[in-house]
């Protein structure tokens, strides 16, 4: 059987992980994220999960999967699928049957809580397979299906999605080897959220070893893929230089806080970060140095996802509760990131430098005040790390930090014209709102040096934002409304003139009206 670990949901292994994939091979012993009644179980010589007891019981065990809070503003974002294996070598009875709890509120299952969870076995012979809602002490079978299906001994695949409706949705593969089918669907307005996943067993003695669970799932909606395969790693391919990015940091975090740095993948690949690094640059001979691995197992980046590198998950949580909790990877250890000044460097696992950024505390939105807890965001992912007007403070609105989600200035400008103010008014209150003016630029030819200075409208230069830069062929820089004083500029019009001059002698000048707005 195959496994892969694609970032484990579970607050204290050494990466806190958004997806789980677990067929039970990696060793003889349970894994050791797993919680509960560890001896009434064991990793069988068919490398599945089976009870091991010799006498009658309730034997659970669980871990928490921690599943994202579907009453945050982000509910649209999160879609989650469970797949599991289950094979029972009895027939169901009120005492001998099993329970599936993909969401519980406590990891004490079959107590009093609220859950959902699939149960597996009942008196009579109309055995069927039922997901249930639980609210406190009673439950409901909100989904049923065929009566008898599971009567006697079986081994069948389930599959529950839940989307962003808050629609559960039921599927079954009856023999374990053919496709799914739907058994039926159920929309929950109140959803009750739980972060724990377990699985319950009840039995009498002549069936303390009759329960075997096998190819669990947890993550984002498959799309018919079949994670448990030897060619799901196939797709995994090599990172170039760019194709991952570094996208927000957290370098001054508030008292007691923790940094963070936020990577995007700004490709169509699917990257696997095993051995990939973290490192900065040394202050005395400006070597990278201080290297440290992300994560020695498997860890699966998705095209345009975010990720989040920290070294305490919960503390980030704590601050930013808006944090995409599925996004994260909790690192033994981060380089060490001055307050004040910095270069974060990531490494692929061959030491190939993919991206690095250098901060300073006066990138920050100068009328904050104090960068601490402030964090840097990206502004556009195709404009160089290295542009220091390519970043801005995260906006007061989301609670000055957006990990593991779309930056709060995030600004996609594009534009055919040569040069393009985009917007025209813009007002630099910090709200995530039009904070910047971005100015776009596009020559014909390679190899124009560009000055860009501000003037009010009383023709006085307030800003040298560029100095004999050497230009790409297109581009952006971003005006945060902040002058040579360091203050914020007055509202009224202002005139952006863009002066490119090319080897060949040939001028550029363009003059181009912005206007700052409170």
């Amino acid at each position: 059987m195959y496994r892969i670990i694609f970032f484990f949901l579970i607050f204290g292994s050494p990466c806190l992980r958004a997806q789980t994939i677990e067929s039970f091979d990696k060793s003889t012993s349970i894994p050791s994220y797993w919680e509960g009644n560890i001896n009434q179980f064991q990793v069988n010589s068919d490398q599945q999960l089976q009870l091991n007891d010799n006498k009658a019981g309730t034997s659970s065990i669980y871990f928490n999967s921690i599943i994202p809070n579907h009453s945050s503003i982000f509910i649209n974002a999160y879609n989650i699928e469970w797949q599991i294996k289950v094979k029972q070598s009895f027939s169901g009875s009120d005492n001998n049957n099993s329970r599936i709890y993909l969401m519980a509120e406590q990891s004490t299952l079959r107590g009093t809580m609220n859950a959902y969870f699939i149960q597996l076995g009942e008196g009579g012979s109309g055995d069927a397979i039922k997901f249930n809602r639980q609210e406190g002490i009673s439950y409901t079978p909100e989904i049923a299906g065929a009566a008898g299906a599971i009567a006697s001994s079986f081994e069948i695949r389930i599959k529950v999605i839940l989307d962003s409706t808050n629609t559960w949705s039921l599927y079954v593969d009856y023999d374990a080897t053919s496709d799914f089918e739907l058994i039926g669907s159920f929309v929950d307005p109140n959803l009750l959220v739980g972060s724990y996943f377990g699985i319950s067993c009840k039995y009498t003695s002549s069936n303390a070893s009759k329960f075997y669970f096998d190819d669990l799932y947890i993550g984002q909606p498959l799309a018919g893929s079949d994670p448990f395969i030897d060619s799901s790693l196939m797709f995994i391919e090599q990172a170039n230089q760019h194709d991952l990015i570094i996208n927000e940091v957290l370098s001054d975090p508030l008292p007691f806080g923790v940094d963070f740095i936020e990577v995007y993948n700004n490709s169509d690949k699917t990257v696997n970060l095993k051995n990939w690094q973290l490192a900065n640059l040394d202050n005395y001979d400006g070597n990278i140095s201080n290297h440290k691995i992300i994560c020695d197992d498997n860890c699966i980046v998705y095209p345009e996802e975010y990720i989040v590198l920290t070294k305490d998950s919960s503390n980030i949580q704590f601050e930013y509760p808006a944090s995409d909790r599925m996004r994260f990877i909790q690192m033994e250890i981060l380089p060490t990131y001055s307050n004040a000044a910095g270069t974060v460097v990531l490494l692929n696992d061959s030491n190939l430098v993919i991206d690095s950024m250098s901060y300073h505390e006066d990138m920050q939105f100068a009328l904050l005040g104090s960068g601490e807890g402030v964090s840097l965001e990206r502004l556009h992912f195709d404009r160089p790390s290295s542009e220091i007007t390519n970043w801005h403070s995260a906006a007061e609105k989301v609670g000055f930090a957006t990990p593991g989600y779309q930056n709060s200035q995030f600004n996609l400008v594009s534009s055919d014209l040569e040069i393009a103010i985009i917007p025209e008014s813009f007002s630099p209150n910090n709200d995530g709102f039009d904070d910047v003016v971005n100015i776009n630029y596009n020559f014909r030819k390679a190899g124009f040096v560009g000055n860009i200075s501000l003037y009010d409208s009383y023709g006085r230069k307030i800003k040298q934002l560029v100095n004999n830069e050497l230009l790409s062929m297109s581009g952006t820089f971003s005006w945060d409304g902040i002058n040579e004083n360091n203050t914020l500029s007055f509202p009224g019009i202002y005139i952006v003139y863009f002066e490119a001059f090319h080897l060949d002698g040939e001028v550029e000048k363009f003059k181009e009206v912005c206007v700052l707005a409170r």
